[in-house]
């Protein structure tokens, strides 16, 4: 199988494609291109400081800040309050796989950091209406999750009149698979991020996530009748303009500074109240039960761990060489390939399916997928 010389990604049909003439990856192509802006990811502390001091003060909280009850949410919390001195309002997106785990942490972090703290649990028919189309499309909840987070926090933010909206995500997940090089341009997400603060360009990248996320709801949540219940946890209301006078940025911490997740752990359990799963897995997230049913679900869909993205961002970051990243997909390909019987089962009453039901869903999936592209070739032949 032809992989990528640099980061050792297969072609997928949900992954990258492959330079014939370079052996690089698509993603590896975009990193390269950008290497300088690469190189420079977490090191940029004194302008993080610079947009909290420049925007201090002006309202009642400085910056929201999802709070998984997970190692890098619960960091990014400590940071932003202890290092930073910002007025914090955590929120959290009770998806309905939240453990005990991170119910516990999220509890021990609101505590010991004093923090306001919201938690947002919208409608089930909501929810669940997402979660299946999702499923139903690409075989898995992730996205619809992804999503509801996202938008949840930029309800809040311009509720609160907050600047700043502080993820957790690290410069591997962002750049696990970017779809083409426009985060690098100037005016868009990175290069504004790693750029001074600039009011304009606030504005205009609030109202391109506000579309966006219209268009999300409507992909999600066809049935416009539950869109009334969306939008009293969820979404603005579709008519909603934003105030001219404001408009929320959406940073995230590891873009400004370093990352590395076993010392982020380390530092958790040392000096603060926070409490590790008793299995600490690479990559892994111990606050969604439905996590490893989701990886289990991806990799009989696409044939790959999901993982295997970050990892292969690891490689190209070198914080891996090929041979450890390479290992650490094949590990996690054979953690996928055992059914995880608990996992399921929460993900089933979730979407209101059987675990059976889930279990067939992929090779449904991909038969579709196949007769798809079988009618596309013959068309096209004619």
């Amino acid at each position: 199988m032809l992989r990528c010389r640099r980061c050792s990604l297969a072609p997928s049909e949900n992954g990258p494609t492959l330079n014939p003439e370079t052996s690089l990856c698509s993603i590896c192509s975009i990193l390269e291109e950008h290497k300088e802006t690469v190189a420079g990811l977490g090191t940029s502390d004194a302008l993080l400081r610079e947009r909290f001091r420049n925007i201090r003060g002006q309202g009642r909280y400085d910056c929201l800040a999802g709070l998984s009850g997970g190692k890098d949410s619960s960091y990014v919390v400590y940071r932003l309050k202890a290092h930073y001195g910002v007025r914090v309002l955590a929120y959290t997106w009770d998806n309905g796989f939240l453990t005990d785990f991170a119910r516990a942490n999220i509890e021990r972090i609101v505590e010991e950091f004093q923090v306001d703290h919201v938690w947002v649990k919208p409608d089930r028919q909501v929810v669940q209406a997402a979660y299946k189309r999702s499923m139903a499309d690409e075989g898995w909840p992730c996205s619809a999750c992804f999503h509801f987070a996202e938008a949840t926090a930029w309800r809040l933010a311009y509720e609160e009149r907050i600047p700043f909206i502080v993820g957790g995500r690290t410069p591997d997940q962002i750049l696990r698979a970017p779809a083409s090089a426009d985060i690098f341009r100037d005016g868009e997400f990175i290069a504004a991020s790693l750029s001074p603060y600039d009011p304009d360009t606030v504005k205009r990248l609030a109202a391109k996530n506000l579309s966006r996320f219209q268009d999300l709801r409507n992909w999600l949540v066809p049935d416009a009748g539950l869109w009334p219940l969306a939008e009293k946890d969820v979404y603005l209301p579709a008519d909603h303009p934003g105030p001219d006078d404001f408009a929320p940025e959406m940073i995230n911490l590891f873009l400004y500074e370093p990352y590395e997740e076993k010392k982020v752990i380390e530092f958790l359990e040392k000096e603060t109240n926070w409490k590790a799963a008793k299995q600490v897995e690479p990559l892994g997230h111990d606050d969604c039960s439905a996590h490893d049913a989701a990886g289990y679900l991806y990799y009989r869909r696409f044939g790959t761990p999901f993982v295997s993205f970050e990892v292969a961002s690891q490689v190209r970051l070198g914080k891996l060489d090929r041979a450890e990243g390479e290992k650490m997909i094949e590990d996690a390909a054979a953690e996928c390939r055992k059914y995880p019987h608990e996992s399921m089962q929460s993900l089933g009453e979730m979407v209101d399916m059987s675990p059976l039901a889930l279990r067939l869903l992929p090779a449904r999936q991909k038969a579709r997928g196949w007769a798809v592209g079988l009618v596309k070739g013959i068309l096209g032949r004619s």
